[in-house]
Order: C-alpha cells, then structure tokens, then sequence
C-alpha cells in the first residue's frame, strides 16, 4: 500500500520552539493514492498557534 501526504496550505511547519528560532514539521496527513483520487479536493491548513508550540492542522 503506498501513502501519500495530503496537499498543504498556508505555513509549513507545525511546531515552533517558543523563541521562534526553530521550526519544525512534526504532523502529517497520509493517505493512499485511491483515497486521494476519491477526495482530490482535499488539502491540509495549518492553522496559527495560540497557547500550545504546536499548530492545529485543519482538513478540510
């Protein structure tokens, strides 16, 4: 079964040291390839961080 990342939209990092000087992609959305046919629509948004380092990702 091969995988394949959910397109991105917006920032690509979803985890930022609290001084802002690291940066960092620790999630991902993977599917496979029929889904994605299925649903060619779909992207991922990474949100703005607010209380936690870590950035909501939104599918939609």
């Amino acid at each position: 079964m091969e995988l394949e990342e959910v397109p991105i939209i917006g920032k690509k990092y979803t985890w930022y040291k609290p001084n802002g000087r690291v940066k960092s992609r620790l999630d991902i959305i993977l599917v496979t390839k029929e889904w994605l046919l299925e649903w060619s629509s779909i992207s991922q948004k990474v949100l703005k961080r607010s209380v936690s380092d870590l950035c909501p990702i939104l599918l939609q």
